[in-house]
């Protein structure tokens, strides 16, 4: 069974920052505040697949141990990479890839015009060998996301507790990097990342993978859209 990590990282589209400030103060008068923080919608556009771009996205095979790792001005060069090298794998393991990184892939790919080659199961609720997809996140929190008052969950912090090399610096960042035109330290993040998401999974002792090998039902392959 092959199986892959993969990660994207977002930033804002400057280009749509007038009509995310707009629509932002027309929501801040209509609930009767007085103004909004740019600097706060600049942030929340990060978040944002429709007010946002895909700036890095990367891949490591777990039976490998070099990624491969995306990182330039160009999304829709970048997506067509990406949905090259993401073909032909079996398991696809994410770190909150069901919230996050599968709805960025799926939205911007839409709006570059740029079509997937592989479909990755976006089905919740679904256990280890239920599905082509593995979103640790949700695994560890029982699809309930972070709840917790106090501990919060992230990559970093969960990789620690289980023993695992945290990533370097963090996602919030990236925007900031792409402003100082600074993409190797946005592919170092990235592989990082990568690296911390791989190491969780084998901590856990290859879920999804583990369960095919140990004769559970074949995890389904990939097929066009």
């Amino acid at each position: 069974m092959r199986a892959v990590i993969f990660d994207v990282e977002t930033t804002h589209n400057s280009a749509l920052f007038d009509l995310a400030l707009e629509a932002a103060r027309s929501r801040a008068e209509r609930r009767g505040e007085v103004d909004v923080d740019e600097e706060t919608v600049r942030a929340e556009m990060s978040l944002s697949p429709v007010f946002g771009r895909i700036v890095a996205a990367g891949l490591l095979d777990v039976d490998f141990d070099e990624p491969v790792v995306l990182a330039h001005d160009d999304e829709r060069e970048l997506l067509q990479a990406f949905w090259h090298h993401v073909q032909g794998y079996d398991l696809y393991v994410t770190w909150n890839g069901l919230s996050f990184d599968l709805p960025w892939l799926t939205v911007r790919s839409l709006i570059q015009g740029v079509r997937p080659t592989v479909r990755i199961s976006t089905a919740r609720f679904r256990h280890p060998g239920e599905s082509n997809h593995l979103d640790l996140f949700a695994l560890l929190t029982d699809w309930r996301g972070n709840r917790s008052k106090h501990l919060k969950l992230d990559l970093s912090t969960v990789a620690r507790a289980l023993g695992v090399e945290p990533p370097e610096g963090d996602g919030a960042e990236v925007p900031r990097l792409v402003e100082r035109g600074d993409w190797e330290a946005i592919k170092r993040h990235l592989e990082s990342d990568l690296r911390a998401t791989l190491g969780i999974w084998k901590a856990l002792g290859e879920p999804g993978r583990a369960n095919a090998e140990a004769g559970m039902e074949p995890v389904p392959m990939s097929v066009p859209f």
